[in-house]
């Protein structure tokens, strides 16, 4: 069946992976499930057709023959065309019941505290006998995806949520799809999946161990700027949530890209001796080498004194010439960051060709300027007229000056990447420099006049390349189908895109406002940071972080005991504490942590109550003091942890 070129599909590609997916209940139920020791998954989609291949292997830890039910919770709405079960290369019959039946089969199999709701049809599968060494069930099942509004839907058990609480030795899950019509977007709220694009029509990803579900959304369809909405509303009189992706699709010939300029930044103090000073090399050249023959460069030695390649930018005819002056550098003394910085914000003497600034260093400014103010008013001081100077900031080690490099960042519209000792450096900043070295869409905007959009995160669009995937987060007010615009500069030149999407007045897409929540709270938390400390915006973060149950410094999280879900007694945590948000607690409201233990025990069941080991308060995941560190390992995990949230695109537990 063809897919609409504007219709998507919706992938609820649901693999719990660590917990048990199918799982055998023996006949003798005085025995316990046998547990699941690997499971393999291999999905393909090829437009709306799913055919799921999911292989189980169980442990017998009886160590002896023994009958029983192989029982599989397929997702509700899922009606399976063909389903065939193999032990070994013998295939055995199963029965799929409805919902009614199936949840009474479901609780009866095993132990009810390990089960979640079930939802749709169970499949089950008798086995008159299972050998002493275990068994090996090959499930294979082929169905039609469903529809959700404009989008098909696949869904992969379980739904339910299987709780046996043991880790699955082996684990994989591979994906493709294929598509008649071009491949537009593909993107998960739920897990960072590394997408290869096999060509315009398929792509294909693969997931390790993972404790959630997974949830892919792809479309396909024609056009030079593929553009999907989803929407969560529910109060009109409020406004709503939308996530957007936005794909160009433009496929300029690499003659007709503008040429770009840029200054590459060597840091040769002496902290640098070593590995990472040959990491910092090797990023370098192999960014040059990356470069087109239209592009201009230039490349500066930062020591005590700054050392250039030539005093303006030079073309590609002298690659060489570079190459040799990188591989003489020697690391030695200090470092005169801004003596190198201003000069090469200057270097700039076009506005029409994108300027950036790629600067590789381990440590703070040791000569010259070395306060973050002064940094500040130098870089606005030396920015060209027109488009932004890009500082893009690759900071090896711990002992960055975080804070200043994600100011120069949020200055400039660059990025600042941390890179800890002993990763591979070198590479990582190359595949980075590549994939944002020739963007073919610049200066992006989104402009609606018939609804109001705001909150809008990113708030400031980055420049994207062919193929990148953008996901933009915002709320709306308005409803119905109106025009969005989406602006930007192609081969710097203007251009303009025309959408009619439909805002919805009533609509559930429940990831949506998790996201925009994260990004929200991504962005209060780099205002505290970089601008200094505000009550209101502490007081707007932990109402967001209490709501959206998304952990921050500002959070107070209680640890229970819930006798429903205790771990197996010869557990090392026989408890089984879980977590949940202490509502309404949060530190920033003036009360310690003690007090809000107190204000949350009083908020628990009786019986949890009496019990003083039931509670403990969990530790943030990061200090609230790390907000104010300008340099150091505490700094550096503070930035990375607001750029996870600031860039999020998946929703975690």
């Amino acid at each position: 069946m063809m897919m609409k070129p504007v219709i998507g599909i919706l992938l609820a590609l649901i693999a719990q992976s660590i917990f048990a997916l199918g799982v055998f209940a023996p006949s003798d139920r005085a025995l316990p499930l046998l547990p699941l020791t690997e499971c393999h998954t291999v999905v393909r989609i090829e437009d709306n057709h799913a055919v799921t291949k999911m292989t189980h292997t169980f442990e017998n830890e009886h160590r002896q023959s023994l009958a029983g039910e192989f029982l599989f919770a397929f997702p509700a709405g899922v009606e399976v065309d063909r389903c065939y079960a193999y032990l070994g290369s013998k295939p055995y019959a199963g029965e799929i019941l409805g919902s009614e039946a199936a949840v009474k089969k479901w609780r009866a199999a095993g132990h009810p505290a390990w089960w979640g709701e079930l939802t749709g049809s169970l499949l089950v599968v008798s086995l008159p006998e299972v050998p002493a060494e275990g068994l090996t069930l090959e499930l294979t099942y082929e169905h039609a995806l469903g529809s959700a509004g404009s989008f098909a839907t696949y869904r992969c058990p379980l739904a339910g949520g299987v709780r046996e609480r043991r880790l699955v030795q082996s684990f994989s899950f591979e994906a493709s799809v294929r598509t008649t019509e071009p491949l537009k977007s593909v993107m998960s709220p739920s897990h960072s999946i590394d997408l290869l694009r096999r060509t315009n029509h398929e792509a294909a990803w693969s997931l390790g161990h993972t404790d959630q579900d997974l949830i892919l959304y792809v479309s396909s369809a024609n056009g030079e700027i593929g553009v999907d909405l989803l929407c969560h509303r529910t109060d009109s009189e409020q406004p709503g949530y939308f996530q957007l992706s936005v794909v160009p699709q433009l496929r300029t010939p690499s003659d007709r890209l503008v040429p770009q300029d840029i200054i590459f930044l060597l840091d040769t103090s002496g902290s640098m001796k070593g590995a990472r000073f040959q990491e910092a090399q090797q990023a370098i050249c192999a960014c040059i080498n990356l470069l087109r023959p239209d592009d201009r460069f230039n490349v500066m030695r930062i020591g005590v004194e700054v050392e250039m390649l030539a005093e303006d930018l030079v073309g590609m005819d002298r690659k060489r010439d570079a190459l040799e002056f990188i591989g003489q550098a020697v690391p030695r003394c200090g470092t005169a960051m801004s003596e190198a910085l201003f000069p090469a914000l200057m270097m700039r003497t076009a506005a029409s060709r994108p300027f950036s600034v790629l600067w590789v260093t381990d440590g703070r400014p040791t000569v010259g300027k070395t306060f973050v103010r002064l940094f500040e008013s130098e870089v606005r001081a030396h920015q060209f007229p027109g488009p932004p100077s890009r500082i893009y900031t690759c900071a090896l080690g711990a002992d960055v000056p975080a804070r200043l490099f994600d100011k120069l960042a949020a200055m400039s519209g660059g990025t600042t990447k941390f890179y800890a000792d002993g990763e591979d450096a070198s590479a990582a900043i190359a595949a980075n420099f590549a994939t944002r070295a020739r963007p073919v869409l610049t200066d992006v905007q989104l402009v609606s006049r018939h609804a109001t959009l705001s909150g809008l995160y990113p708030a400031q669009i980055p420049d994207l390349t062919d193929g990148q995937q953008l996901i933009i987060t915002g709320r709306y007010e308005g409803s119905g189908r109106v025009p969005i615009r989406l602006q930007g500069m192609v081969n710097a030149q203007p251009r303009e895109w025309v959408y009619m999407l439909e805002l919805a007045d009533s609509a559930t897409t429940a990831h949506v406002p998790h996201l925009w929540a994260a990004r929200r709270i991504g962005a209060l938390m780099s205002q505290l940071r970089l601008d200094g400390d505000s009550r209101e915006l502490r007081e707007e973060l932990a109402g967001l972080s209490d709501a959206h149950e998304i952990r921050t410094p500002y959070s107070s999280y209680l640890v229970m005991a819930d006798p429903d879900d205790r771990m197996d007694r010869n557990s090392a945590n026989p408890r089984g504490y879980w977590t949940r948000p202490a509502r309404a607690l949060a530190a920033v409201r003036g009360r310690s942590a003690e007090s809000a233990v107190g204000i949350a025990h009083a908020e628990m069941p009786l019986q949890l109550a009496k019990d003083p080991h039931a509670y403990e308060v969990a530790r943030p995941q990061v200090h609230v003091s790390a907000l104010a560190l300008n340099s150091g390992r505490e700094s550096v995990k503070m930035s990375q942890f607001i750029a996870e949230l600031r860039q999020r695109e998946v929703v975690r537990p």
